[in-house]
């Protein structure tokens, strides 16, 4: 019996964002990535403005609570 969860629709962007925003989190405890940084890439995407991690985190709250 496969009692596996599936995100569709709507919710697979809640999901994106909120997987973003964890590695956000890492980021701003000083953890690096390979690859571009998370915070360039919700900026790339306009989902913040913010110039820091930790500032981002703040507006990236917002865009999800407000989905």
């Amino acid at each position: 019996m496969n009692t596996g969860t599936m995100i569709t629709g709507d919710d697979i962007n809640r999901f994106r964002l909120m997987a973003m925003r964890q590695a956000l989190n890492l980021e701003a405890l000083g953890l690096k990535r390979k690859g571009a940084s998370v915070l360039s890439i919700l900026r790339k995407e306009g989902l913040v403005k913010a110039r820091t991690a930790k500032s981002a985190l703040i507006e990236l709250d917002a865009v999800i609570n407000g989905i």
